[in-house]
This record gives structure tokens, sequence and C-alpha cells, in this order.
């Protein structure tokens, strides 16, 4: 905001600086004129009359007496019309440099052509424009580099876990006398490899959906509290492989206004993420709580301090802290990139904070008011759309049964040891 103040700050100055430099030149013809007029009057009668009469000749003489008047006038005209021209001069020229400029926009080899000092804050927002098209390019080659980099790997992983299956299938297959116990091995391998298969896919269909357009968001009611309790409790295997434990402290009854499944996949995730770069034996914290402006999500978890300069880049597409592709951490880069798209789809921001050992990240939404879920409700055919991610057991009736109805009406089990609640006093 105070940049664009003073970019039209210094507009308006280069524009007064012009508007006085014609004045003056304007003034000082006047004034000039006005001399010549008064030394006219005063030396004609007597001293130049008879200097004119002798060079021209009487005639001549009364002639230019008879008229000086309009001989003033059209002088004064005149050097006024030299003055406009000598103006529109310096403009076109001004606008041949301006084209220049701009021709080097586009060309990222060229220089910047340097515009007269008038022209200094004009040249000023043009290479401010050159240098934002240039980094942008720059980061678009990067990134397309990075996802073509992203294929090659994937196009690799994904043949190492296809052979295994393949291998242990096909064993299986040539030898249907293999004992249980060994057979019930290799079905567990050959599961754990098509498990990570699907993992690849995932990540493969992720970065192809990079070039597609942007995503839409449908917009209902959507249970918050709800939502973040059963992402948690779905999270128990993975953080209890991790030896994780998530402990939540949230506040009831928070609805917001979006997307559902695409919420919930913000929130998978910054899980994810939390539970891939935490110290085992350490807690995932996830609070929620209704704010002044909106409601805000943080999710805590402990793990390696993360350096500003990396910190400032972790929503890029594409972009990895620990630069690895190991099975443990190893991924796309594209999680975080898309949970802040969605987050902004929203209306909402999301942001990270690295400090000692704790990272955090604080998601804040626009809370879902009464007169937009009557405007939401009119707008849904289908009642049923207010269930989250479409597990619910069944629509609630009345306030009662919405509060009442707890995580284990939404799936239908309690909460894993693993999962704890902090209840707010």
């Amino acid at each position: 905001m105070n940049d664009k103040k003073e970019k039209k700050a210094r507009v308006k100055a280069g524009r007064k600086r012009v508007r006085m430099r014609i004045l003056t030149s304007l003034v000082i013809y006047t004034l000039l004129l006005v001399l010549i007029f008064l030394g006219y009057y005063r030396w004609f009668p007597t001293r130049l009359s008879n200097q004119l009469a002798s060079v021209f000749g009487l005639r001549v003489t009364y002639f230019l007496r008879e008229y000086k008047h309009f001989f003033i006038i059209g002088f004064y005209i005149i050097g006024v019309i030299i003055i406009c021209v000598q103006t529109a001069t310096r403009y076109v020229r001004y606008v041949d440099a301006i084209s220049l400029s701009l021709t080097s926009l586009v060309d990222d080899d060229a220089e910047m052509q340097s515009l007269p000092a008038e022209l200094k804050d004009i040249e000023i927002a043009l290479r401010d424009v050159k240098y934002t098209l240039v980094k942008n390019e720059n980061a678009a080659k990067m990134a397309e580099k990075q996802k073509n980099d992203l294929l090659v790997f994937l196009a690799h992983d994904l043949k190492t876990p296809l052979t295994s299956v393949i291998g242990y299938l096909s064993l299986m297959n040539e030898n249907p006398d293999m004992p249980e116990e060994q057979k019930a091995k290799y079905l567990g391998i050959t599961l754990e490899k098509a498990y990570r298969l699907e993992e690849l896919l995932s990540e493969f269909f992720d970065i192809t959906r990079m070039n597609v357009q942007s995503m839409v968001i449908s917009h209902v009611k959507v249970d918050l509290t709800m939502m973040l309790y059963q992402i948690a409790d779905e999270f128990y295997p993975v953080l209890a492989e991790k030896r994780l434990t998530a402990v939540l402290d949230v506040e009831s009854g928070l609805k917001v206004s979006g997307d559902a499944d695409k919420l919930a996949r913000v929130f998978d995730n910054l899980l994810r993420n939390a539970a891939a770069y935490s110290y085992p034996n350490t807690c995932v914290c996830i609070e929620a709580a209704r704010e002044a402006d909106g409601i805000y999500v943080r999710i805590k978890n402990q793990g390696d301090e993360v350096p500003p300069e990396k910190l400032a880049l972790i929503f890029e597409k594409f972009y990895r802290v620990d630069s690895s592709r190991g099975t443990g951490t190893g991924g796309a880069g594209l999680g975080l990139a898309i949970a802040k798209e969605i987050v902004e789809l929203h209306g909402g921001r999301i942001s990270v904070s690295s400090v000692g050992h704790e990272m955090q990240f604080m998601i804040s939404l626009p809370e879902c008011q009464e007169g937009n879920t009557e405007e939401l409700a009119k707008k849904e055919k289908n009642p049923e759309k207010h269930r989250f991610l479409g597990r619910r057991k069944k629509t609630p009736q009345s306030p009662e049964e919405d509060s009442e109805e707890s995580l284990e009406g939404a799936r239908g089990v309690p909460l894993e040891d693993g999962v704890e609640e902090r209840k707010k006093e």
C-alpha cells in the first residue's frame, strides 16, 4: 500500500515539474515581449523611427507605426507556437523513449533504455516491472524443471514396487502349494508395495493437476469441530507408526462455509507434513478457536528448526525443505502449495512459523454466519450435503442432535487411545 502511494506521489511530482517548465517558458517569453513592447513605444518615435526612415523610407516607417499592435500580437503568437512545437517535440521524444523501454520488457537480453530526467519515475517503475517479469519467468522455468525431474523420479519409483508386486504374485502363482505362512508373508509385502504404488500415483496426479485450470470449490455448511476430530482419529495409525500422539484443543460448534472435501485435504496435508518431520515420542497439537475476525486453526509439532530462507519458500510448488525423496518424507512438494491455494479460495489465510524446535501452521477461515447458512440451505437440493465428507450416519434434524452427535456418530468408532482431547475450560 505504501509503495503504491509513493509511486502515485512520484508521478504527480513529475507531472508538476513538466507543467512548471511549460509555464515558466510562457512567462519568460511574455516578459520578453512586454520589454520589447515598452522599448518600442519609448524609442520608436525618435531614434528608431529616424533609422528606419533612412533605411526603408518614410512609407515603410509609417506602415510600421500604423500597424505596430498587430506586429506585437503576431510576434507573441509566433512565440507561443514555437514553445508549443518544442513542447510537443519533447513529448514525442518521451513517447519514443518509453516505447523502446516497453519493447525491452519482453526481451530478456535487452537492456532497459535510460529515460530523460523528467521520466526517471517511469524508468524506475518499468525497471520494477521488468524485474518482476524476469523473476516470475525464472520461477516458472524452475518449477517446470522441478516438475520434469519429479516425473522422471516418479517413473523410476513406480517401476520398483511394481516389479516387486509382479514378482511376488508370479511366485505365488507358480507355487500353489506354498506354505500358508510364507504366502501370508508374500501377500503382506505385496500389499505394502501396492500402497506405495498408490502414494506414487497420487503424487503423479497432483503434478498433472497443476497444469489444469484452478480448482473450483462448492460452498456448504461444514462442521469444522467434527472435521478436525475425525481427521485426527483417521491419522491414528500414521501417528502411532511414528510414535506420535495427537492432542486436540478444539472449541465446540465451529462452523465454516466451504468445500468439505478440499478443507479436509488441507488438514490432511498439514498433518502428514507434521507426522513426517516430527521427533519421535512427541505430540502433534491441533488447536481451533473462534476469534474476533474468524476461526483460527493451529497445528504444531516438534522437529528441526527451519531456516527463514527456506521457510519463505515452503508454500512454493515443488519445493521441499529437505530436498530428499525418501519414503519417509519424500514427496512431490505440492501438499503445502495445494493447502495454501484451497485456504485462499475459501477467503482465508495460511502462515507458518518455526521457533526453536516448534513448527506451527496457522489457518484463518471466515466463520459461517447464520444468514449464510440459510442461504446455503436454500441452494442445496440434497440435504445430505450437510454431511462432512459423506461419512456421517444421518443429517442432524435439530441443534440438540447436532451437538450430541460426536465423532462416534460420524464414523461409528470412538477416539483411538493415541488421540487425546484437551477440554476447554
